[in-house]
């Protein structure tokens, strides 16, 4: 968890990434390769900024603190989901995150088994290439 701090306000902002462990889990992947994805994939959770602060780049100074942070970390990518209709998909391509379309789900192909990541039809993804 990365959180955005304010001299006088204190945390205004935080953000949340996990690796997707269930998803990995699920795949049928062999044991080591699962283990490997683990350490090269990150899902962007959550972003949340404290409403007297929105607006001033604070949740996009998250997102780029994560980019960094998990580029110097070896990781190779960085996805996000969202609900279909919220506007959120200009929001994304203005952090230079790839907004997928509608039911385009995300690839993974450093394994040696065809896997991919799904979501509902109500959402999308977002992804961003780290190396």
């Amino acid at each position: 968890m990365l959180v955005a701090e304010h001299p006088e306000a204190g945390v205004v902002g935080a953000l949340l990434v996990l690796p997707p462990a269930r998803v990995l889990s699920h795949a049928g992947l062999p044991e080591m390769e699962s283990v490997f994805g683990l350490l090269q994939i990150i899902k962007l959770k959550a972003v949340a900024v404290d409403p007297a602060h929105r607006s001033s780049g604070v949740a996009a100074a998250l997102i780029a603190a994560c980019r960094q942070l998990y580029t110097q970390l070896g990781y190779t990518l960085l996805y996000g989901q969202f609900e279909v209709g919220s506007g959120l998909e200009t929001y994304y391509r203005r952090q230079r995150l790839t907004v997928l379309p509608e039911g385009q789900g995300v690839s993974l192909t450093m394994f040696s088994v065809p896997v991919g990541i799904h979501t509902s039809p109500t959402e999308r993804f977002f992804v961003c290439d780290l190396d």
